[in-house]
């Protein structure tokens, strides 16, 4: 490259292909709604203040990820209500269910009704962390105070399939608000979103290049001036 055509590249140029450079892999992880186009059964599989589900999830060996966003499908079997639809992230014991304190919560006001449907929502990344080469349970729950909110399936076609080396381990369930567990096999309608974190000497490395860059740019444009 000659130092002509070095010097027609901006330092907004140089930038924008530093953020293309350290722009991190975000995308689905889990699934089993076909991105929301499978149908969907109205067959109960409650979610209440004392009805848990529980997706037990193991990341990639390597790097971090941030959970961004879910999509579920969720129904009523008493017409159209609102509900506080909650997700908590905690540790699992030697058989995979959830143990210890909650790692990070949030919660969602939805208005669900008789007919099955799925719900997009995203989750602030600065809560949803996950190490690598660790197992967590997902654990998600409502404030509805009896089995007539339902996180329902997919009546076929309801394997969940993961991708970026996530393992999904199984479903755990509790009827009396997470003090004890049982496997459970029903596939609720879930897909999971993430995006991996970048390492930080990666990052530093970009940044430095970026800079680099444009101090040559500028010392090259007062040259040619």
């Amino acid at each position: 490259m000659s130092n002509s055509q070095f010097i027609k590249t901006s330092p907004a140029a140089i930038l924008a292909f530093g953020a293309l450079a350290v722009s991190v892999q975000a995308g689905v992880i889990m699934d089993n709604t076909l991105d929301g186009a499978n149908p969907m059964t109205t067959s109960l599989g409650s979610i209440t203040v004392a009805n848990y589900q529980a997706k037990i999830i193991t990341t990639p060996a390597s790097g971090s990820w941030t959970l961004d966003g879910m999509k579920m499908g969720l129904y009523s079997s008493s017409g159209s209500v609102s509900r506080t639809v909650s997700l908590d992230l905690r540790a699992v014991d030697g058989s995979n269910n959830p143990t210890g304190s909650v790692l990070a919560t949030e919660s969602f006001v939805v208005g669900i009704t008789s007919t099955p449907t799925y719900y997009d929502f995203v989750l602030d990344t600065s809560l949803w962390e996950l190490e690598p080469s660790t197992t967590y349970a997902l654990v998600f729950r409502s404030d509805a105070p009896s089995a007539t909110t339902s996180w329902t399936q997919p009546p076929s076609s309801n394997t969940y399939t993961t991708s970026d080396d996530f393992t999904y381990l199984g479903s755990r369930r509790s009827t009396n608000g997470g003090t004890s567990w049982t496997v459970n096999s029903y596939s609720n309608a879930l897909q999971l979103s993430a995006t991996a974190v970048p390492e930080p000497a990666t990052t530093a490395w970009f940044a430095g290049s970026i800079l680099l860059g444009v101090g040559i740019w500028r010392h090259r444009s007062r040259a040619g001036a």
